[in-house]
């Protein structure tokens, strides 16, 4: 803050010599001067002080014998007595400041996060059908009216919100990640049984709505009902009163086995990097592309790099100017082999990848046995995984008699 103030009203750079030139100093010190950066010079000292105690440092030049030499002046007095000719070069700087105002009254920018099953793309097209672009104004984004909207028509979406910071509208979504209740919330009104997607052995049930036609320890098959949208009422002398039909809801988890195939062959093509390499510039105004000659690539193999940057003031007042540079880069193929080591870490590689995304997928891995081999001249992995995942999903009710079929040992009254 003292720093812009001092630039605002102006400030010298002084160099002291002479015969007491601490006394000099100690006097500054006594009425209140500030002085900064001060640093010994030659014979004397340099330092800096506002242009409104300067005067005050005459007086006490005579006092102490000392000579003072203006090193510099800087801050906006100078400034402006320095160009004060230039009256078109302060029209542009006043012309300037008004356009990058203007500017900072649209939107220049979207950004969109924490999209897992909805891609940045769907949700930009949504934004477009309720025309919200780039370059709309700010005014007429409503926040709290945008986030009720994507709420209703995206079910997945537990959490919406919309800010605007600067020239950049923000979208943030946090998705619900429960899996095996997913497609029962998609799910209307209407009567639906849960069925086992996946054939295994059950884990753990959570019925939250519906009748249980298993427990834990049961085997079932694909396709099996694992809660009836029918509930059956029965009095006392286990005799049926009434029916009903409701949207079955529940968490189901069984232990299940995935079949793991994976092959590559041991032959392989690596990229040996030339050195010679590109640039490329390509300008935008907005989503306007400014074509510019000397985009031939010279080059039979080739990686292509595109970076796009969008120019903007401070930390959020985007700009409608971009520009996006496009690295081009040399290599020729050179053929290699892996080798039987080089191919079970490769293997190994990948397969470890795969149980990371099931985890973090919410499945459980409980066991692993996957064999590697060679054949062919390929490398070989395959074998079983045994996991622990939910295998819920919604199916319409079947009808009466596959009902009772199926609930004859799984009757519960209430």
């Amino acid at each position: 803050m003292i720093s812009f103030l001092n630039f605002l009203n102006g400030y010298y750079k002084i160099y002291i010599c002479g015969l007491c030139p601490e006394r000099f100093l100690n006097l500054c010190t006594r009425k209140g001067l500030l002085l900064w950066k001060l640093t010994r010079r030659k014979e004397g000292y340099q330092f800096y002080v506002s242009r409104k105690s300067y005067d005050n440092l005459l007086s006490i030049q005579e006092k102490t014998h000392t000579t003072i030499e203006i090193q510099g002046k800087y801050g906006l007095p100078f400034f402006l007595y320095r160009y004060r000719k230039r009256k078109l070069f302060f029209a542009g700087m006043i012309g300037c400041g008004l356009f990058i105002y203007y500017l900072s009254l649209f939107i220049w920018d979207i950004q969109i996060e924490g999209t897992l099953r909805y891609t940045e793309e769907e949700i930009e097209k949504y934004l477009m059908e309720k025309d919200i672009h780039t370059g709309i104004k700010k005014t007429k984004i409503h926040c709290a009216g945008l986030e009720e909207e994507i709420r209703e028509d995206f079910p997945d979406a537990a959490w919406v919100s919309c800010d605007i910071e600067g020239t950049r509208f923000r979208v943030h979504l946090k998705e619900s990640i429960d899996e095996a209740n997913k497609e029962t919330k998609k799910s209307d009104s209407e009567p639906k049984d849960i069925v086992a997607s996946k054939s295994g052995q059950i884990t753990s049930i959570i019925t939250r709505n519906g009748t249980p036609l298993v427990k834990k320890g049961d085997k079932v098959k694909q396709g099996d009902t694992l809660i009836s949208g029918v509930i059956y009422i029965y009095n006392e002398f286990d005799e049926l009163l009434e029916t009903s039909k409701v949207l079955a809801d529940g968490d189901i988890r069984a232990k299940t086995v995935l079949n793991y195939e994976d092959s590559f062959p041991l032959i392989y093509y690596a990229k040996s990097y030339t050195g010679r390499k590109k640039v490329h510039y390509q300008f935008y105004l907005g989503d306007y592309k400014l074509a510019l000659p000397g985009k031939n690539i010279p080059y039979e193999s080739y990686d292509k790099l595109d970076e796009k940057h969008q120019l903007k003031l401070g930390h959020n007042i985007y700009l409608p100017f971009s520009f996006e540079k496009t690295t081009i880069r040399e290599y020729l193929a050179v053929k290699k082999n892996y080798g039987k080591e080089g191919a079970k870490e490769k293997a190994n590689k990948k397969l470890n990848r795969y149980l990371k995304e099931q985890k973090e997928n919410g499945i459980e891995i409980v066991s692993s046995h996957v064999q590697i081999s060679f054949e062919e001249g390929k490398c070989v992995a395959k074998g079983t995984i045994t996991v622990i995942q939910s295998i819920g999903r919604v199916r319409k009710i079947k009808d009466t008699n596959e009902i009772k079929k199926e609930e004859k040992e799984g009757k519960v009254s209430s």
